[in-house]
């Protein structure tokens, strides 16, 4: 619930964070699983699907449980599995798409949203192609050359696009299309605000090769300006409010959510800044940008770790501007605030205490194992 400048809360997390830790060794099962969860991450930043996977177990020790409710609960756990198997059967289509599906199924976990699941993992899987070929297959001329038909938008410009691109191109205009063509009538407005994003994206990352081509040293702002849109969250939160349906999304919702407030920054930046410590402790490719953390060291002139605390600052602040407007917005603008509140929860998932769980699938393999592959027993 802490929002920018609350002083209050911060002392009941110092608080209660003191006295939890005080009392860790004596507490019984499941309360003791319970609260050193919550010490190593707090509840409201993990995602619903990995809390019901813990709970469950830990509801069926408690001794005043509901059998009737823990059965129907590990019932619709196992339906959820089902779902999610049956969606990634759809999806099986490049590297990564499991790690791409569990960070999608997070943001997006209800029951009903399977084409928004769909289309948002579609759309990330071809950010992350376009990612990697501006950060590390491409020259910079062809950078350039890939940037300026992705602005044209059109099946002429393959033409200007080098030849081992032309597919990428081609697929990209023909995914959105696709995704036009499951959209309702009345829905199909929203793809502009897609296309546009995605448009945008290939501008920043352009830009981003740019500076590592020319060995710009950005500032910090300027690098946390740029970073946190390249994330790709703003787009993707455009294509999961897209793929929502007219009973939630509007286009007074995807106008304002295209404009950037501050709370889609903010969890932008959250992403950003997880993923940038992550690659700092992990070790980042050479022709990667420079990582918010080195930007941070070089400008500040500190170590590593005060610069990883500075950042672990800027993120609770970011926390913040989410939390404040999950609490104040009006009904009409709350899905996009959730749906990024929701993106910032699974990011923290993925690069909880440094792994990246998106680069390297190993790093949450017991964990999709765990939640795909391994059904609760009745």
């Amino acid at each position: 619930m802490a929002v920018p400048g609350e002083a209050t809360l911060d002392d009941a997390i110092a608080f209660t964070r003191y006295h939890l830790e005080a009392m860790k060794g004596s507490l019984q099962s499941p309360t003791a699983e319970q609260v050193a969860r919550a010490l190593d991450h707090p509840l409201p930043r993990f995602t619903k699907q990995l809390e019901t996977m813990h709970y469950i177990g830990e509801y069926a020790l408690e001794d005043t449980h509901d059998d009737t409710l823990l059965e129907l609960a590990k019932i619709n756990s196992n339906l959820m599995r089902s779902l999610h198997l049956k969606e990634l059967k759809e999806l099986s289509f490049r590297d990564r798409v499991v790690e791409i599906y569990f960070w999608c199924s997070g943001m997006i976990p209800d029951e009903d949203q399977s084409r928004a699941r769909l289309l948002f993992v579609k759309a990330f899987a071809l950010v992350s192609i376009l990612d990697d070929t501006f950060d590390v297959a491409a020259t910079i001329e062809e950078c350039h050359s890939f940037n300026q038909a992705m602005q044209r938008w059109d099946d002429s410009a393959v033409s200007i696009v080098p030849e081992y691109l032309r597919m990428l191109y081609v697929e990209t205009l023909s995914n959105f299309q696709k995704f036009e063509d499951v959209l309702e009538p009345h829905e199909k407005y929203g793809i502009y605000y897609a296309k546009k994003a995605y448009q945008l994206q290939s501008e920043y990352h352009m830009l981003e090769a740019q500076w590592t081509n020319d060995k710009y040293q950005p500032s910090f702002k300027e690098h946390e300006e740029l970073s946190s849109l390249s994330t790709a969250l703003p787009m993707l939160i455009l294509v999961g409010l897209m793929a929502y349906g007219s009973a939630i999304t509007t286009k007074e919702l995807l106008e304002w959510t295209s404009a950037l407030p501050d709370v889609v920054r903010a969890a932008s930046k959250i992403g950003r800044f997880l993923n940038d410590v992550s690659s700092y402790k992990l070790g980042k490719n050479k022709k990667d940008v420079i990582s918010a953390v080195e930007c941070y060291m070089l400008e500040k002139g500190v170590s590593g770790d005060e610069a990883m605390a500075g950042i672990a600052a800027m993120i609770e602040e970011s926390w913040r501007v989410v939390n404040k407007a999950c609490i104040e917005l009006k009904p009409t603008l709350l899905p996009a605030a959730q749906l990024a509140a929701s993106a910032a929860r699974t990011c923290e998932v993925m690069y909880l205490r440094g792994r990246d769980g998106y680069t390297f699938g190993d790093h949450v393999k017991g964990l999709l194992t765990t939640f795909y592959l391994a059904p609760i027993p009745l």
